[in-house]
């Protein structure tokens, strides 16, 4: 059991970090990585969640993530970002 939950904690992360990840899986997907990252289940993750699952680039993304400078970063301003960046990418 300690192993399953190792490798899906190990591939949420990996998958959550990466920017391609909201071009390439279902908003729902995505979805269930933020809410499994999400511990507190307050629908925001704060810098300690983030953290957790993210790479070192996605950890200087924080910033740009959090759009209103609150603290912490809800599957809105998630989405968001990803879609800034795919457009972005495509420009």
């Amino acid at each position: 059991m300690k192993t399953k939950l190792m490798l899906a904690s190990a591939a949420a992360a990996l998958a959550f970090a990466t920017p391609a990840f909201a071009g390439s899986h279902s908003e729902e997907e995505m979805k269930a990585h933020f809410d499994q990252a999400d511990t507190n289940k307050d629908g925001a993750l704060d810098a300690n969640e983030w953290n957790a699952k993210a790479t070192t680039k996605s950890k200087e993304m924080w910033d740009k993530v959090d759009a209103n400078k609150d603290g912490k970063v809800t599957f809105e301003e998630k989405k968001a970002a990803h879609a800034k960046w795919k457009e972005e990418k495509h420009d």
